[in-house]
């Protein structure tokens, strides 16, 4: 089931990466069909679909999210059928516009959701395949757009390559329907920034109309310097509202992040020279040296086999050497291929011994750069939010190729048979500029290998004692602090290799049945006072919390609490009966989430079946809800210094002293790491625990854990009138 999701979302992405490209080739044959219409027109065919996709990528991420990655995608690829269809039909340039205008739509809609499926559907072991398979497949859609493209015309005429996207995607939907289970993201979700995917689109638009209308209706026409004056405007009012909305179109945080900033960067620059001469060899081809669409199409297939061929051993020297040292060398090879076009390519076809080095260099290039760069970015981000910054890198891509088109369209505004092949050239010049601008600030990207940078830019954040205890006794509060994803310690066996000693849910596993369960589990996190699910919500999944506290809250008014290695949701998976309680993060807490699809396979394993049953009913017993009330003892309470010179030790042992005569109490020091095992046991044999972050100790781990918290100072102020000493 699992291998079908991923296959059907993918084939999903490649249609609407694929739908980027292919109309690049029909573009002549739109041309004889519209005759009277200029290129300028023409070239909205193209831009209208990238705007819509551009503007609308990362507010339909957070729409699935919302509404359910199945539900979304679902609606993506009808809306994208529908419009494709519709294109198929349209009898002129304007209403052929709008109809691109609304597959762009079904695009944005289509690929997140899709990616969203592949992270549902995939098993932990395999998602990063899974996620390779889906980048691949979206990368190798673009590339064999313009061959497939060129069939499809040559059979027919323009509108055949829109037709081609109605069986496809109708088995595609029927497949989804029947064989993707629903999911949604469990975290508490906030509705996307409209306003910041309104303005982005604005911004593209007017800017990519000022630029395509200057030669018509005069660079300082009234027309023109409006859509100078508004772009950039409307830019503005996407920066101010991704500054301010929660769930922002171009999220700050991310872009804060030095190497996916970066990468952001240089994607919107090799956007710009991608799509620049992807309609310049179709052109060149065609018009210069006289290629049916056919063939047009299959001489440009070459560069995207080479890059297909070496994107593999270019990432592996990147995981090895480094993102820039490879993808910087990558961009200037890149460049050098149109340099070679430039210089080289004449205007009597000569494929063998003028168009092919080009096409090695670039597809050299394409496998060097795009990928690693692209790659490289997206593994400095946050595991949780990579679908997110994919979607924010694969916007800026596409603004680079909305801005790439709408030059090349006012260099080859008015062509004749004695200026295409010098205008088109300019073309070649200005991708090849692109990537040399790409590989200049591909140097700012830093010397990270891939894998490593991984989280670093939260375990390495310094915020201020006073904001991070804010955070840490804001219970529900907007600012929550990160989890760490460091891993608890490995779960303990006994001498016939099951789990023993604190393994909750998982105690009497063997390593084969906890394998078995935790392969096929996804990792999530939940910061101090999100809840987890609602008492109603339907059981999809359920869940063992591998470190942290969780309470639950049932809807006459008790409430129970959990710690690690318990158990949640389970029942409602098992009956098919909706939640019967509201589960709430005490403080920040990892879990492992198994869908219910996987884990009705598990339970099909005899030995593993009867484990989980066994321990289903021992935390039935031991998760009887007790009346509602707060304790007036914190459990866990943490020490931290207001500065190094503080004295926290020697209070942490003051407390411990003061409190033991009446309670079981005692004292972990320096503690950094949710779930470590040191924690876990004084929980289980005492009534408090007292965390100290002394010795330079990043308080942060010590305050993820605490129900209080005490600082403490180096100084004393009295205050008027008390004396000090």
């Amino acid at each position: 089931m699992p291998a079908v999701a991923v296959v059907v979302a993918v084939v999903g992405a490649f249609l609407a990466f694929m739908d980027s490209t292919i109309v690049n080739v029909a573009f002549p044959d739109l041309q004889s069909s519209f005759p009277h219409t200029s290129i300028g027109e023409l070239s909205w065919v193209l831009n209208a679909y990238n705007v819509v996709f551009a503007g609308l990528l990362v507010v339909s991420g957070r729409l699935a999210d919302l509404f359910a990655r199945k539900r979304v995608f679902l609606t993506g690829i009808g809306v994208f059928l529908v419009a494709s269809g519709l294109c198929a039909l349209a009898p002129s340039v304007p209403v052929l516009v709008v109809f691109r205008l609304v597959q762009g739509v079904g695009a944005a809609l289509l690929v997140p959701a899709s990616l969203g499926v592949v992270l549902q559907a995939a098993p932990a072991s395999g998602r990063s395949a899974a996620i390779g398979i889906w980048g691949a497949a979206s990368a190798l859609a673009a590339g064999l757009g313009p061959p497939i493209g060129g069939a499809l015309v040559d059979a027919y005429d323009w509108r055949l390559v829109f037709l081609v996207n109605v069986p496809l995607g109708i088995v595609a939907w029927v497949l989804v329907r029947r064989k993707v289970l629903e999911s949604r993201s469990p975290d508490r979700c906030r509705a996307p920034d409209w306003l910041g995917a309104f303005a982005l689109s604005v911004a593209l638009g007017t800017l990519t109309l000022g630029i395509v209308q200057g030669p018509t209706w005069g660079w300082g026409s009234v027309g023109v310097v409006a859509c100078f004056v508004v772009a950039p405007v409307a830019a503005a009012v996407t920066v101010v509202s991704s500054l301010r909305h929660p769930s922002p179109v171009l999220d700050p945080k991310l872009l804060s992040i030095r190497a996916f900033g970066v990468s952001t960067a240089v994607a919107v620059l090799l956007g710009l020279g991608l799509y620049t001469y992807l309609l310049a060899h179709i052109l060149w081809l065609h018009y210069v040296w006289g290629y049916s669409l056919l063939l047009a199409g299959a001489a440009v297939a070459p560069g995207a086999l080479v890059a297909a061929v070496t994107a593999r051993p270019f990432g592996r020297l990147a995981d090895r050497y480094g993102t820039r040292a490879v993808a910087v060398p990558g961009a200037l090879v890149w460049a050098s291929a149109y340099l070679w076009y430039v210089t080289e390519v004449g205007v009597h076809p000569d494929f063998l011994g003028q168009w092919l080095p080009g096409q090695v260099l670039s597809g050299i290039g394409v496998g060097a750069t795009l990928p690693v760069m692209q790659s490289g970015g997206l593994l400095t981000v946050p595991a949780r939010r990579y679908a997110t910054a994919s979607s924010v890198a694969t916007t800026a891509r596409q603004v680079g190729g909305v801005i790439g088109i709408a030059v090349l369209t006012v260099l080859v505004a008015h062509p004749t048979a004695a200026t295409i092949a010098g205008e088109l050239r300019h073309g070649w010049e200005l991708a090849g500029w692109s990537f040399f601008a790409a590989a200049v600030v591909g140097l700012f990207f830093g010397r990270a290998r891939q894998g490593v940078e991984v989280e670093r830019s939260v375990r390495e954040a310094r915020v201020e004692l006073g904001s991070l205890v804010g955070a840490a006794g804001a219970r529900g509060g907007a600012d929550r602090l990160p989890i760490a994803r460091s891993d608890p310690g490995p779960v303990e066996t006994d001498g016939d290799g099951r789990v023993r000693g604190g393994g909750g849910f998982l105690e009497g596993l063997t390593r084969e049945e906890l394998d078995s369960l935790l392969g096929v589990a996804a990792e999530q996190e939940l910061a101090a006072g999100e809840v987890l699910f609602s008492a109603g919500d339907r059981g999809d999944a359920m869940y063992i919390l591998r470190a942290g506290r969780l309470v639950l809250r049932f809807p006459d008014g008790s409430t129970g609490e959990v710690g690690a290695g318990s158990a949640i949701g389970e029942l409602a998976v098992l009956s098919g009966a909706p939640r019967t309680a509201t589960v709430v993060a005490r403080r920040a807490s990892l879990l492992w989430r198994i869908d219910e699809a996987s884990f009705e396979r598990c339970m099909q394993v005899p030995g593993l079946a009867l484990s989980v049953a066994r321990n289903v009913g021992v935390h039935l017993e031991r998760s009887r809800p007790v009346p509602d009330r707060r304790p007036t003892t914190p459990k866990v309470v943490a020490v931290v210094g207001a500065s190094p010179a503080a004295p926290v030790g020697v209070v942490g042992a003051v407390l411990v002293r003061a409190v033991a005569d009446l309670l079981g109490v005692d004292r972990v020091a320096g503690l950094c790491d949710p779930g470590a095992a040191d924690l876990a046991r004084a929980e289980a044999a005492n009534d408090v625990v007292v965390l100290t972050a002394a010795d330079g100790t990043d308080p942060a781990g010590v305050l993820r854990q605490a129900d209080r918290v005490v600082v403490v100072s180096d100084r004393v102020d009295p205050g008027p009138g008390l004396p000090v000493e």
